[in-house]
């Protein structure tokens, strides 16, 4: 983990998406710095610095999701980051978004709570019921911790150019994340497995059935989002009672990391949401 002590007004803690490491997120925390918060965030097991469940192998894996909210549990106890000022809110992007809205479900308090591209479901190769049949079938067999198909242990910046890449259609955010890729290759991360899938499915199912989060929420989606689906966004985004959700034209799955008019404008949103639930 990693922590910025702000000046007092509160704490933002950043829950990272798959694939993701502490170091990507330098220009988010510089914005949250800027607006006087305090920073933490977290590399979820498997990812980043953290310890790899898979020793050797470049592969997002773990059993079920419940791992992740013992991640955030021990995030969150660490006294670093319970020392940190409040209010507090979260940032939580893709799959960060999963594991921060169940925590929210099993009460976790802040006062505020920001989603980008927030992963309540993911984009898969088949249809959606053939896909999941796939991905049963494959982690009951002795698949589970094998890469699921059509990924491998190449992490995905690396696998595409700026054109075709579903993250960011900013030039120098696209350009930084292959020559972090290329300098640290320790931080990054191949494709999910079986199992991983699996649990992940798992994890939608079961948001699905939780009651909503009552607590104010900001979530932001772009309207060329290719990596989660947007139907469970706005789905849950509708069934939250505090809930505001923001379309972006033009953007792709990075939100926070796009094109100079879009970060502007999402930090726009985040200034008035921040304004009013955390204070000015």
């Amino acid at each position: 983990m990693a922590l910025w002590p702000g000046d007092g007004r509160g704490t933002v803690l950043v829950l990272p998406g798959r694939t993701e490491y502490i170091e990507k997120y330098g220009p988010v925390v510089s914005e949250i710095l800027t607006r006087r918060f305090a920073a933490a965030i977290i590399d979820w097991r498997g990812q980043g610095l953290s310890e790899r469940p898979l020793r050797g192998v470049s592969i997002g894996h773990v059993d079920d999701f419940g791992e992740y909210q013992r991640d955030l549990a021990a995030f969150l106890a660490a006294p670093g980051v319970a020392s940190l000022p409040g209010p507090r809110a979260i940032l939580a992007h893709s799959m960060g978004g999963c594991i921060g809205i169940r925590a929210l479900s099993e009460g976790l308090d802040v006062a505020a709570s920001i989603f980008s591209a927030p992963m309540w479901g993911v984009v898969l190769p088949a249809p959606e019921r053939m896909s999941q049949l796939a991905i049963r079938t494959a982690a009951r067999i002795g698949l589970r911790r094998r890469f699921a198909r059509d990924t491998s242990a190449t992490t995905y910046v690396l696998t595409t150019d700026l054109e075709e890449n579903t993250l960011t259609a900013d030039r120098g955010a696209f350009a930084r994340f292959q020559s972090e890729a290329r300098a640290m290759p320790e931080l990054t991360l191949g494709g999910p497995s079986y199992g991983w899938l699996a649990a992940a499915h798992r994890e939608f199912d079961a948001i699905r059935k939780r009651p909503a989060p009552s607590g104010p929420i900001l979530t932001f989606l772009g309207s060329e989002e290719a990596v989660v689906l947007p139907g469970p966004i706005r789905r849950e985004s509708a069934r939250q009672p505090n809930a505001q959700l923001v379309d972006l034209d033009g953007a792709r799955h990075e939100v926070l990391l796009e094109t100079p008019h879009i970060r502007a404008a999402v930090w726009a949103q985040i200034d008035t949401f921040l304004n009013t639930h955390m204070g000015g």
